[in-house]
């Protein structure tokens, strides 16, 4: 078992500061819903666009004569700009954990803290 990223690109900052309305030929840029998007800057001062990513726990049996990826369960999901908050960072963990829970009799001690450790890496 391993764990697989999938990340998805946001058009506005799910949390943290903006630095204002994002502009185009002098007016502002809304969403479909009228709504004014915000951009999120870097320390450099560059725009930095949000994204979402998605922890998800694959494993790899042979079917067939070659290996197939199955999909297990999607354990959490976090945006770039709450892994800069540490109480984010908490709830992400804790429903980390609560779904590792509930796949008890599906995976290992030692493959739990496996998963765990490549987690943390990431973030």
């Amino acid at each position: 078992m391993f764990i697989r990223w999938h990340s998805r690109k946001r058009n506005r900052p799910y949390i943290g500061p903006s630095a204002g309305q994002v502009r185009a030929a002098g007016r502002i840029v809304r969403d479909k819903h009228g709504i004014p998007l915000l951009t999120r800057r870097r320390a450099d001062g560059t725009v930095a666009q949000d994204a979402r990513w998605a922890a998800m726990l694959v494993e790899s049996p042979w079917i067939d004569g070659r290996t197939r990826q199955r999909h297990i369960a999607v354990l959490g999901s976090i945006t770039e700009s709450q892994i800069d908050v540490a109480r984010q960072r908490g709830y992400f963990w804790d429903a980390i954990g609560k779904k590792l829970d509930k796949l008890g009799k599906r995976i290992t001690p030692k493959d739990r803290k496996k998963i765990e450790a490549t987690i943390a890496t990431r973030l």
